[in-house]
């Protein structure tokens, strides 16, 4: 029996030998789900290709997961020939690791030289490895199925990255499943599936805002006269693709108009070498930027006149996250263009970005049932991993036949639309 290979697996390597990839796909990242219905992703899989070899593969119940949450998982083995297996691992892991480049110089004159550095951080988040049963035997050909359940720690960074090269930040999770064989003429049949969590932020108990009084002089001498201002945001916690209200109360006493206001989002991330102390490496990007008008000399604009102001944060934007390494903030700065001669006048206020919640959806999946050619010869009681830090496993989690048609329906959907 073939088998469509696994959805969203890095790699999976077969006692043949063979290594096979997923083909590329049009779909976004597992954190930010397409928009597409599963029957319209079942129609693209016509003609989609299949494994020749024993293969391994997890699906897992959601695209997406939060710290706390639980994670239910079924482990779809395919055995196309005879093969035996020793043990069977089931590793969960979570890595926040930072990286970067140094370069320092020393001497002087004809012995001046510089060298560099390689600096950075690992701190493990999830290091837990637990055997699952059925091993130690000949497996015939055929299909065999085991379903595990983990939570999830609580507090736990979100999945993230950024840079590249030799500097940058990432927090990776990942479940790897290992069947092992005898001898070194076979391979081990090996799966690894990475998930995607995000951290449940806590946002600020007030909204902040920020206020300046600077008197406006031109050319460092002449004094125009004193312009206050202050701002804060409608609110200050939003998702990716939202937008975000500006409120900006100016009392211009000064013959100098401000000619233009600009909205921008600021995101700074920093990666240090460890939790408390050692040096670290600043990573800033401005994410989105809008222009607005001016406001006029001896012009006041409080209270209900307030001038208001709206800036769309991009749909694809990284949610803030705190880990033991690694933070990522973000700041709306707010600039106020006076003119050649003056100094411009800019605020900054904090802004906490929240993973995108999925959208729900009436529609039916395309599968009601256990999709035909899944039909597994063997099924293995499920299997509770205890995490450290993580809730306790619900009892009714535990219980034999736990996947329903809901998760059969995901099954299927995954592995197809892996293909797509």
């Amino acid at each position: 029996m073939y088998m469509l290979p696994p959805a969203g697996s890095l790699s999976v390597h077969c006692s043949s030998g063979l290594q096979l990839f997923p083909i590329a796909t049009d779909r976004r990242p597992a954190s930010f789900p397409a928009a597409t219905s599963g029957r319209a992703r079942c129609k693209r899989t016509m003609g989609a290709g299949f494994s020749k070899g024993n293969s391994v593969w997890l699906q897992t119940d959601k695209p997406v997961y939060h710290d706390g949450d639980w994670v239910q998982g079924l482990v779809c083995l395919n055995v196309v020939q005879p093969v035996t297996i020793t043990t069977i691992d089931c590793e969960l892991r979570g890595v926040e690791h930072t990286y970067w480049t140094e370069t320092h110089e020393s001497g002087t004159g004809s012995n001046r030289h510089s060298h560099t550095e390689m600096r950075g951080g690992t701190v493990h988040l999830l290091n837990v490895t637990h055997p699952l049963g059925g091993a130690g035997r000949e497996l015939a050909p055929g299909q065999y199925q085991w379903q595990v359940v983990f939570g999830l720690p609580v507090g736990i960074p979100s999945s993230f990255k950024v840079g590249s090269g030799t500097d940058g930040a990432e927090v990776t999770y990942t479940v790897n499943l290992t069947f092992h064989t005898p001898g070194f003429l076979t391979r081990a049949i090996r799966s690894s599936q990475v998930l995607t969590v995000r951290q449940r932020m806590k946002a600020p108990a007030a909204i902040v805002g920020q206020s300046a009084e600077l008197p406006l002089a031109a050319c460092c001498c002449f004094n125009r006269g004193m312009l206050s201002a202050h701002v804060r945001l409608d609110r200050d916690r939003v998702q990716p693709g939202e937008e975000v209200g500006v409120v900006l109360e100016v009392d211009n006493k000064s013959k100098l108009p401000v000619d233009g206001i600009e909205l921008s989002l600021k995101r700074e991330v920093v990666a240090r070498e460890r939790p408390s102390g050692g040096t670290s490496r600043r990573f800033h990007s401005e994410m989105a930027r809008t222009q607005h008008p001016g406001v006029q000399p001896f012009t006041t604009l409080q209270g209900g006149l307030a001038k208001r102001m709206q800036m769309r944060l991009p749909a694809d934007l990284p949610p803030s996250m705190r880990g033991a390494i690694i933070t990522c903030d973000y700041s709306v700065k707010v600039k106020m263009k006076i003119g050649s001669f003056v100094k411009d006048i800019k605020l900054k206020v904090p802004l906490v970005v929240l993973a995108p919640q999925p959208q729900p959806t009436a529609e039916a999946p395309f599968y009601e049932e256990r999709p035909p050619w899944w039909s597994p010869s063997e099924v293995q009681p499920p299997v509770g991993i205890q995490v450290p830090s993580a809730p306790a496993l619900p009892p009714e989690l535990l219980k034999p036949g736990g996947c329903g048609r809901a998760s059969w329906a995901g099954l299927l959907l995954g592995v197809l639309a892996s293909w797509f």
